[in-house]
């Protein structure tokens, strides 16, 4: 039921211009959804449509129709899923499946957009593109990598497990309010601002940037060594904050919250707390979507015509 409401909000926030469609994707054997695969959802898309990458048991992507080769993004569309951790997180209180793509999206085309799913990797050769409120899980390889020719691009609120790097210095690349745990490197003139670098088997950090905004980040090493000489660094904070978040458990994004006990909490310029969980569009547990989830209901085995059906529904609404 979750599912199916965050999927109707989000085909009425997108269904904005008369000529785009909306294609539901579920390659669950009970689903109704107009395609089981990913891939052949892409084939008959055409610019400016949208995707909703239900909830699934399953992977999307290999084995699917073409096997394990990156799926190729070769069009200006969206993808959104539902989120993702749910289950570790505690969002819910029954099982759900996860948006997840087996397979690394080769991102072709500008203007695509990547939302709400988890994921191994993402790769971008083209502007305009956006990742929004994704896991994307590399471990010590690239999470995202960023091409040469490439001149801007947003990466924000997701947990990235794994390097965001760039290939030849790629410009105007925004990474904003992120979990990153990996390093940020090689890029021109690009804005990293309020991202919190977490643990994978090392603390996360920036490396080889030049001309770059870096800004209101968490951060646990030392920059001395990371040939950021030419970069503008603004309020960023340096040290062990392992005491000033909820807990020391690096792989869950909820313990990445500043406590609000902590010095942290209200260090940023606006008086918000610096990091991933601060500012105007802070990072979102789990990748949930802005309509409301329902955590748990209840409802009565039986029912008569005179008292009618009462059904109890409890939204999760923190973020």
């Amino acid at each position: 039921m979750g599912r199916i409401l965050t999927l109707i909000f989000a085909a009425l926030m997108l269904s904005f211009s008369a000529n785009a469609r909306i294609k539901r994707v579920n390659n669950s054997p009970e689903s109704n959804a107009q395609y089981a695969s990913l891939e052949n959802a892409l084939i008959d898309c055409a610019a400016g449509d949208t995707i909703l990458l239900e909830g699934s048991s399953k992977a999307y992507g290999p084995g699917d129709a073409y096997g394990y080769d990156p799926i190729r993004i070769t069009k200006p569309v969206t993808i959104i899923g539902i989120g993702h951790s749910y289950k570790e997180n505690e969002i819910v209180a029954y099982p759900i499946g996860e948006s997840y793509i087996g397979s690394t999206l080769k991102i072709v085309s500008p203007r695509v957009n990547i939302i709400g799913c988890i994921l191994p990797s993402i790769e971008i050769y083209s502007n305009e593109c956006q990742v929004v409120r994704c896991q994307v899980l590399a471990g010590s390889q690239n999470a995202i990598e960023v091409a040469d020719t490439v001149n801007g691009c947003i990466i924000r609120q997701s947990f990235l497990v794994g390097n965001v790097q760039g290939n030849g210095y790629p410009q105007n690349v925004n990474v904003l309010n992120n979990i990153i745990c990996g390093n940020v490197s090689q890029f021109e003139r690009s804005r990293i601002e309020r991202n919190t670098f977490g643990k994978y088997n090392r603390f996360g950090g920036i490396r080889n940037l030049r001309f770059c905004s870096v800004i209101e980040n968490v951060f646990n090493q030392n920059l001395k060594n990371s040939q950021t000489n030419t970069c503008s660094m603004l309020n960023n904070y340096i040290g062990d904050f392992t005491r000033d978040i909820e807990s020391d458990d690096f792989s869950l994004d909820r313990n990445y919250r500043i406590k609000v006990e902590s010095p942290l909490y209200n260090k940023a310029s606006d008086g918000d707390q610096l990091g991933a969980f601060g500012g105007p569009l802070p990072y979102v547990v789990s990748g949930l979507s802005d309509a409301p989830i329902i955590k748990s209901y209840s409802a009565p085995s039986e029912v008569n015509s005179r008292t009618g059906l009462e059904v109890t529904i409890t939204y999760k609404l923190d973020r």
